[in-house]
C-alpha cells in the first residue's frame, strides 16, 4: 500500500462540477506550494487517480450532477489499479443536512460551504500531516483539525 505520508510531493485532487471552484482551489494551493489537479465528475476523478500516482488527498463535492460525491469511496474500491492505494477524502457540501448526515459515518471529513479558506488550508495540512506556520501573517500556528 502506498501511504501518503511517504510521498515527497503529495498531489491533491479536487472534484467539483463548478469549474471556477476547481480553478480557484488549484490556484490557492499553488500559492502554498501544494500541487493540485481538478476533475468535474467522479469518473474523471478516477481517471486522474489512475494517471497520477502521487495523489494522496481528495477534496470532493457531495452534490455532483447525476451522481453523489459520497459514492467516490466505493468507486475507488472498484477501480482496477486503485484498490491498494490510500486516500484521505475531504467532502464539501452546501447542504447542511446532508453534511450532518454524512458526518455521522466514521472517518468522514466534511466542510460546509461557504468554506473559510483558513479552515480548508488547516484541514488539508492536517490531512497531509504537514505543519503550516502562518505566524508571519496571522500570529498563529494552524494545526487544530484532526484527520484521523
Amino acid at each position: 500500500m502506498k501511504n501518503h505520508s511517504a510521498l515527497i510531493n503529495p498531489v491533491i485532487l479536487i472534484i467539483d462540477d463548478v469549474a471556477d471552484i476547481v480553478e480557484e482551489m488549484i490556484q490557492m494551493l499553488a500559492l502554498l506550494d501544494l500541487p493540485a489537479i481538478g476533475a468535474r465528475s467522479i469518473a474523471t476523478g478516477i481517471a486522474q487517480l489512475n494517471q497520477n500516482p502521487d495523489v494522496a488527498l481528495l477534496i470532493c463535492d457531495l452534490r455532483l450532477p447525476g451522481e453523489n460525491g459520497a459514492d467516490i469511496r466505493a468507486r475507488i474500491a472498484g477501480a482496477a489499479g486503485l484498490e491498494d492505494r490510500v486516500f484521505t477524502i475531504i467532502f464539501m457540501s452546501g447542504d447542511t443536512e446532508r453534511a450532518e448526515a454524512m458526518a455521522v459515518e466514521p472517518g468522514n471529513i466534511i466542510l460546509t460551504k461557504p468554506i473559510e479558506p483558513s479552515v480548508l488550508i488547516d484541514t488539508i495540512f492536517a490531512c497531509l500531516d504537514l505543519d503550516l506556520d502562518v505566524g508571519a501573517t496571522t500570529g498563529k500556528k494552524l494545526r487544530q483539525t484532526r484527520c484521523r
